[in-house]
């Protein structure tokens, strides 16, 4: 395990669990065991988690153990890594944050256009920990609304070769709720990319449906595996979520990504399957039964090329104990996204202990 990696994880564990009044704080220490076996890997991992207040400040972190066997010839990985670890104060109407933090921004489901900060990568395959980004921010609330301000990765800027969401970056956030509409203004900054600009609203008609959208306009934007710049484009996105009175859900949404390949273009390895025109599904039911079943089914289909992802999952849930299988496949036409990607046919089964 590289040192560089143990040591602030060492630190981070005394930190929560032996600093005096540590276990006396408003969030003891938590964590959760998994277990994940897969088509492509075995992986055992430990997650700790933990608060620290002191007044108006506060410390959060999360680190990850974790021990990787690849189902190919690779040989085994045991590392450590530090997920968050900021500092915080709460100043009334103003929060302040400094650190490595989670910050996901924008209103879809399947994928985000406003997601400028943490820049998740949705829909994967089975319990996944998010590594926070370095940053800087302010926020101010004030009522029905919410200003936040973030300087994302300031230690690459400079750094010709931080790419996505690695760039330094500035980012601004504008939230208003207007009775049952819910409106977000997005605005970034990017060291390599320049500026962008967005709008995100989710309008909630009564308890059982949900609309919602999201457009952003890029000036710039980074073409994954060059150094070339890919110009402008858009990234639209409009979707519902329904649920029903048996505990079913569905989510539909449609999106376009303007920095994705066009139709039947050459692939590289950095395409990850991507297209412009995407329409997206997703059900799931929880029938009435203890422990609790959810049921789950989902699509993703490119028109372009008439490729297209399926997938299948159940959750088992316990008291505290639970049990995660899901199954993908990816097919379509010999030219097409879904049936040029490197792995087709994927599954994981996944168990999880909270502590």
């Amino acid at each position: 395990m590289h040192p560089a990696v143990m040591r602030p994880t060492l630190l981070l564990t005394a930190l929560l669990l032996l600093t005096p009044g540590a276990q006396a704080a408003d969030t003891a220490p938590t964590g959760e065991l998994r277990g994940r076996w897969g088509t492509e890997d075995n992986a055992l991992q430990a997650e700790l988690r933990g608060d620290l207040n002191r007044g108006p400040w506060a410390l959060h972190g999360a680190s990850l153990l974790e021990s990787i066997h690849p189902k190919d010839a690779s040989p085994a990985q045991q590392q450590a890594r530090v997920l968050e670890l900021n500092a915080s104060a709460d100043l009334g109407p103003w929060q302040l944050a400094a650190g490595r933090k989670v910050v996901s921004w924008d209103v879809g489901w399947a994928w985000r256009p406003n997601d400028v900060v943490q820049q998740e990568q949705r829909r994967q395959l089975g319990p996944v920990s998010l590594a926070g980004r370095p940053l800087l921010m302010a926020e101010r609330f004030e009522g029905d609304s919410a200003t936040s301000a973030v300087w994302v990765n300031p230690n690459r800027q400079g750094d010709a070769a931080a790419r996505g969401a690695d760039e330094s970056a500035l980012a601004l956030r504008h939230y208003r709720r207007e009775g049952a509409l819910d409106l977000h203004l997005h605005a970034r900054w990017g060291e390599r990319t320049r500026g962008s600009l967005g709008l995100a609203a989710a309008w909630v008609g009564d308890a059982s449906l949900e609309l919602h959208g999201s457009v952003r306009r890029l000036s710039h934007h980074d073409l994954m595996g060059t150094d070339a710049d890919g110009g402008a484009a858009t990234l639209a996105l409009a979707g519902l979520t329904w649920t029903g009175s048996q505990q079913q859900t569905l989510i539909l949404e449609a999106w376009w990504d303007g920095t994705a390949p066009p139709a039947h273009s050459p692939l590289t390895p950095f395409s990850q399957g991507q297209r412009r025109r995407n329409v997206y599904g997703r059900s799931t039911w929880q029938p009435d039964a203890a422990p609790a079943w959810t049921l789950s089914l989902d699509m993703l289909y490119h028109p372009e090329d008439r490729g297209w992802q399926a997938g299948t999952g159940a959750v088992w849930q316990a008291d505290r104990l639970s049990v995660e299988a899901a199954l993908r496949w990816s097919d379509g036409p010999a030219d097409s996204a879904a049936a040029r990607l490197p792995v087709r046919r994927s599954g994981v089964l996944a168990l999880r202990w909270p502590f």
